[in-house]
Order: structure tokens, then sequence, then C-alpha cells
């Protein structure tokens, strides 16, 4: 009886444990629709964020809770230097002495307010605590989806793969609706937007556009894993149909950084895609696959040229011919503004995410106007002015460790479904890295758990590709 009982239980714990990854892989998708629904603006008074961010909270407790030693392993440096980040946050909203506070850099002005009023309060070290604590939430979504990631199994990642692909595409197909319904379309559902562009789930069109570009290198993941030869070439020929389509879709965000990601999405795809093409050519069924894979491209560039010509608005290629805009130039004054701003609060900074409240402080008078600026629209210099040494270092950490896991998973010689994943995925990061020296793309919750979904494909594609590496300094027990 003692026997039975014992197996009736680990039977039964077997089923538990076997229905957590499937359990991982509904919540990822149902975290994946509402930031695809509701995080697609980086303002910290969205509305929907009220529903995002607690909802967020709870799957990223969850998944902790049951997060194993196992699915963990290989990942301890992603998950510290997520919880340093969540800890520098933390510091930044501990009150500090006034004696203190006040002798910390770039705090003349309100030490002379204090002097004048004779007020001494304690504060934290950040300028304004309220945009500090939205910085903080705003890490809700990417966590859930980081820890989410890390406990499902190869299938659940694949399913969460390809539900981004979707996610891609139907932002694009929302965005030319947006574009042929007109400014007034009810499908811009932000209140401040751009509503002259394609934005899809997004509220601004350059973080449209680079999501869009970033589709690129996962299609071209998506044509050459997870299936047969036969099957492959029917994959490569979707692929290409898909990405034919994108191009327009991109041109019609007026989005120049999506321009330029794209340009860099489809160097890199077709960078992963080569070899396995090789490959395929030797077959015996290399002529109708080639002929059909060229088709299949001819089909999607003269879609492209008829989405193109009928949408026929000034696009992308229309704003870089037509030069600098006044958005464009702005940037330049907003740049040297941050930047005098974040030498006078170095090295401890002026507390992350309190960009807003402190560049009132320098903002030029050449750009004054009824409009505020709401980033640095340079991402570096706004990590720079918010975490000062310490932000800068963990920034530098997370571009590292892409960096080590690209070199991996680019030098193995296998063609593991998880190493072509990863490739696919460092090439998307350093699409989102380019456009962080020019936007601010990933502080949208949208974007943020698209991008701790690329962490976790590229660190598992490094994990698969190590042992690959026959004879490389990364495999084991080499010398």
């Amino acid at each position: 009886m003692r026997q039975r009982r014992a197996h009736s239980s680990a039977a039964g714990s077997n089923r538990t444990r076997s229905k957590r990854p499937a359990l991982a892989v509904v919540l990822a998708l149902v975290l994946l629709v509402l930031a695809g629904l509701m995080g697609g603006s980086s303002r910290p008074d969205t509305v929907s964020l009220l529903l995002l961010r607690p909802v967020s909270v709870a799957i990223a407790a969850w998944a902790l809770v049951g997060l194993t030693r196992e699915q963990r392993a290989g990942f301890n440096d992603w998950l510290i230097l997520f919880a340093s980040v969540i800890a520098l946050l933390l510091v930044h909203l501990v009150p500090l002495p006034p004696g203190l506070w006040h002798s910390l850099p770039g705090r003349d002005l309100v030490v002379a307010i204090d002097a004048a009023t004779g007020l001494n309060p304690w504060r934290p070290l950040s300028l304004d605590p309220q945009l500090t604590r939205n910085a903080l939430w705003s890490l809700a979504a990417p966590a859930g989806a980081l820890l989410l990631a890390l406990r499902v199994d190869r299938r659940g990642g694949q399913t969460i793969f390809h539900a981004v692909l979707a996610a891609g595409l139907v932002s694009g197909l929302l965005g030319v609706v947006q574009f042929a319904s007109g400014p007034d379309s009810p499908l811009y559902w932000y209140r401040i937007t751009n509503f002259t562009s394609a934005v899809g789930l997004f509220a601004n069109r350059n973080h449209a556009g680079v999501f869009l570009a970033c589709q690129f290198p996962l299609l071209a993941a998506f044509a050459v894993t997870g299936a047969q030869d036969g099957a492959r070439q029917t994959r490569m020929i979707v692929a290409a149909a898909i990405a034919a389509v994108l191009v327009p879709m991109i041109l019609t965000t007026g989005s120049r950084a999506g321009l330029l990601a794209g340009v860099i999405g489809l160097l890199g795809a077709a960078m992963l895609v080569r070899p396995h093409v090789t490959l395929l050519a030797k077959g015996r069924r290399s002529r109708p696959s080639r002929g059909l894979l060229i088709g299949a491209l001819i089909a999607g560039f003269l879609v492209f040229c008829a989405l193109y010509i009928g949408l026929n608005q000034g696009n992308s290629l229309d704003r870089i011919v037509g030069g600098a805009d006044s958005q464009t130039e702005l940037r330049w004054p907003i740049w040297r503004a941050t930047l005098a701003a974040a030498k006078d609060v170095f090295p401890w900074g002026s507390g992350v995410g309190a960009f807003t409240s402190v560049f009132d402080i320098y903002e030029p008078d050449s750009i004054l106007g009824p409009s505020y600026v709401n980033h640095a629209h340079n991402d570096y210099l706004e990590v720079l002015l918010g975490g000062g040494i310490p932000g800068v270092l963990l920034l530098i950490a997370a571009l590292w460790l892409i960096a080590r896991d690209g070199w991996r998973v680019w030098r193995a010689t296998a063609s593991d479904s998880a190493v072509v994943m990863g490739r696919a995925a460092f090439i998307a990061l350093m699409q989102l890295s380019l456009a962080s020296a020019f936007d601010y793309p990933l502080r949208t919750s949208l974007m943020a758990v698209f991008a701790a979904f690329l962490v976790v494909w590229l660190r598992r594609g490094a994990l698969a590709a190590v042992p690959a590496s026959a004879g490389s300094r990364f495999a084991p027990n080499s010398r």
C-alpha cells in the first residue's frame, strides 16, 4: 500500500510538473497580447498601463516562485543583472538626510530653494521620485517575459517565437489600415501618437518601424528551422513572401530608424539563411525550390510596388531624400543639453526615469515651445543622465553579455534550431541597440517584452553552441 501511494504521489507530481511549462506558455502568450494591446506607448500617463503592469507583476511572481535550478541554469548572469537594475532603482527611491542630499552634485537649484524657504526634508536621490517609481513599474512586463521564457520547454519556446512573428505581422497590417483610414481613424488608440503614420500597435512611428524591421531575422530563423528539407522549402517561400510584404509596411511608418534597421535586418537574415540555402541547393530538388523561391520574391516585390504606389505618402524614403526635418534638428540641442545635465549630476545621476523634470532645467531657449521633450532620443545618454556611473556599468554589462553570446552563436558550426534562433535574436538585439542611439524603443512595454524573449533565445543558442563548437575555447574542457 505504501509503495502504491508513493507511486501515485510521484505520478501526480510528474503530471503537475508537465502542466507547468504549458501554463507558462499560456501566460507568456497572454503577456504578449496584453503588451501588444496596452503597452505600445512609453508615456507614464497611459491609462492601459494601470491594467498591464499589475497583471505583469502577478505573472512575474508566479514565474519566479516556480523557477527551478535547472530552468535558470546558464541564465544567472542575466538574472543578476536584472536584479541589479531593480536594486539601483530602489536605491534611487531611498530617502536621504538633508546634509547628504545637499552634498550630491547637480542639486544646487534645490539647495538654494531650501535655503530660501527654510525647508530641509529628507529626499531620495532621484530628482523626480514619481518618474523613478514609474520606471520601476515598467520593469514588470519584461521581468515576467524573461522568467516565463525560462520556464517553457523547447516546444513552448517555438510557440512563443511564432506568436512574436504573428505580433509583428498584425502590427504591420494594422498600420496599413490606420494610414488608409486617415488621421481620424479609431484604430489609433493612443491619445498622443503619430496620426499621419502607420504606427500599428505602437504610439510612435519609429518604434513601429523598428519592430517590423526586427521581424526579418526572425523570419529567416523560421524558414530554416523546425522542418525537414521538403517542408523547409515551403517555409522559405512563405518567409520570403512575408518579408517582401513587410518592406512597404516599414515604409508606410515613415520611420527612417525603421528603414535603417530594416536594411540591417535584411542583411542579417541573408547571412543566416545563406548556408541553409546552399545545403538545399545540393539536393535533388534544388531547381524547383530555387525557382519557387525566386517566384515568391518577384511576387512579393510586385506587392511591394502596388502598396507603395497606392499609398503614395511622405514615407521613410521621402523623409531621407527631403533632408533633415524639424524633429531631426531638435535632436542635437536635446543631446547637448542632456550631456550638460549628465555632467552636472555626475557620478550618481539624477535618478532613473527623471529625465523630463531634469531636462526642463537645462532645455535651451531655442527649442522652447508648447510641447515638452519626453526623452533624450538617445537611451545611452539618458542612462548616463539618470543612472550615472552605476547605470552605465549595468548598460555595459548588458551589452557585453549580448556580445559574448552573439560571438558564440555565430562561431558555432552546428545548425541546431536553438543556435539559429540565437543568431536571429542577436541580429534583432543589434537592431534595437542601434535604434536606441536615436530613439527609445525599449521604453515601451511591448518592445521590452520582445527584447526579453530575444535575450533568452540568444542565451539558449549560446549554450547549445558551446558543445557544438569543437575545438573552440568555449567548448567544455578545451585547452
